[in-house]
């Protein structure tokens, strides 16, 4: 008001902050402007004109909505941030990357035992948590008491078992502390947080119904404590991330249940078998997915052997599964001399029985080494390189069948004689077939590379797949290579 006054110029719309006796106990904003008075006649200065207008509800309504933009915009940049992959592990580090320094000074992902492995009995322990991730930025800090896959005992009768079995978010306080650090060897970190945090709040991770683990997020004495709105982000924030998490469990535990299957459906080595040198590889498209590809060796009455290769269309525990299926069927069906076309019209049958959406491809080729012979049918399965000592490789044209859970029954067979030195190359369309080139251009290519045929057999397959996979394996590649040995 002096500076109207001795100026006499007018200010508009000043802030000001303050109580008064009408209500002692809640800040005002007011919104003052202020006029100077002036004498027209000889500019004297009268005094002023003064408006006041208490604008604290507009103020406090403009105030939330800036900080709800405010939350919306972290929100949007915590859903980027956090769970860019289906990795259980950095999803979590995600998680504390993005807490830490925007909204707290440390975050604490830990995860139930029981979650993680429900069917370890050890795991299934009541009230384990494992440490997922962790960052504590602050020196002070006992880091050695914070390393990520460390195990603790929930405390009992203490508010993280609260939390825990009831999946509610709670604030923690210094008189939650002596529950919390009972163990002696934590006296160190009971220390840390009696003395260098200010607040702390512990999150339970919520997915679909049911409680992962818990998010402990902490601010120093040197920070504002979490507010009100700090609470309802940090909250939301944690539930993304529990969200997240859970995907990459559930992933991660269906991965896991694939491979297995697949490990233990395919076959480790090939067996010694009469006339015939053997190799094959399995090479999935991906560490992250497992496929049906398979193929096997299987030793028949009368000194003969039977050779099969397939590829069950799509990938994970299903085509797994299938695979598993019809790998069983082919050797209880081989044990009764089946021939090759009766074989498959078998197969078609019991891939008709998975359900209308499976399909597969197959080849099986039964070796006489009586007569140096082979019979092969085909179910919709590319054709086989077949090489001659003198170098001459030709894929063979025989009827190439349908695909196997079609119903056509439609297999003929095809008869080959390859003397001694002879090969015959099984494989899946994954390594011919790519994006950049087609199934013609794939075989030219197999043929290049197949030459010369007297190189080891091992060092033949390692450098076929060099030659054709130069690129990333765009499906899952399975091979089986058969040399004639007289």
């Amino acid at each position: 008001m002096r500076q109207v006054m001795d100026s006499g110029h007018a200010v508009v719309d000043a802030r000001r902050v303050g109580r008064t006796p009408a209500d002692p106990e809640r800040d005002h904003i007011w919104s003052c402007s202020y006029a100077p008075l002036i004498d027209r006649t000889d500019r004297r200065s009268l005094g002023l004109i003064a408006s006041l207008v208490d604008i604290t509800e507009s103020q406090e309504a403009h105030i939330e909505v800036e900080r709800a933009r405010h939350r919306f915009a972290l929100l949007a940049e915590a859903g980027a941030r956090i769970g860019t992959t289906l990795d259980l592990r950095q999803t979590a580090e995600e998680t504390v990357r993005f807490l830490v320094p925007q909204l707290a000074d440390s975050a604490d992902v830990q995860m139930l035992e029981a979650v993680l492995a429900p069917d370890d009995p050890v795991a299934s322990t009541r009230g384990v948590l494992r440490r997922l991730a962790a960052r504590f930025p602050d020196p002070t800090s006992p880091t050695s008491l914070l390393a990520p896959g460390q195990t603790f005992q929930i405390p009992l009768d203490s508010v993280y078992e609260q939390v825990v079995a009831h999946g509610r978010p709670t604030n923690l306080y210094t008189t939650d502390l002596p529950a919390l650090f009972t163990d002696p060897r934590t006296e160190a970190l009971r220390t840390y947080f009696a003395t260098r945090i200010g607040s702390a709040r512990l999150v339970p991770m919520v997915a679909r119904g049911k409680v992962l683990g818990a998010v402990t997020v902490t601010r120093l004495r040197t920070r504002e404590p979490f507010d009100a709105q700090d609470c309802v982000l940090i909250d939301e924030v944690v539930a993304r991330a529990a969200l997240n998490i859970d995907n990459a469990r559930l992933y991660t535990t269906q991965r896991e249940a694939a491979l297995t299957l697949q490990r233990s459906l395919t076959n480790s080595a090939l067996p010694a078998v009469t006339g015939l040198e053997l190799t094959g590889r399995y090479l999935p498209a991906s560490a992250h997915d497992v496929g049906g590809d398979w193929f096997d060796v299987i030793a028949l009455p009368g000194g003969r052997t039977g050779l099969v290769i397939g590829d069950v269309m799509g990938h994970g525990i299903h085509a797994a599964a299938v695979m598993g299926q019809l790998r069983t069927a082919v050797r209880t069906l081989a044990r009764h001399d089946i021939p090759p076309a009766r074989m498959l019209s078998s197969l078609d049958a019991v891939v008709a029985d998975l359900g209308e959406d499976t399909m597969a491809t197959c080849l099986y080729a039964v070796h006489d080494p009586a007569t140096g012979g082979w019979v092969i049918a085909r179910a919709g399965h590319p054709p086989p390189a077949v090489a001659t000592p003198d170098g001459t490789i030709t894929f063979l044209d025989g009827p190439p069948g349908t695909p196997l859970g079609t119903g056509a029954h439609d297999f003929g067979t095809e008869e080959v004689a390859l003397p001694k030195g002879g090969l015959l190359v099984l494989y899946t369309d994954g390594l011919i077939e790519a994006r950049d080139r087609d199934l013609d251009e794939g075989m030219r290519q197999l043929a290049r590379a197949l030459r010369p045929l007297d190189r080891p057999l091992d060092v033949l397959c390692d450098e076929i797949l060099e030659q054709l996979l130069a690129a990333p394996a765009q499906d899952d590649v399975a091979m089986l290579l058969a040399r004639t040995t007289g």
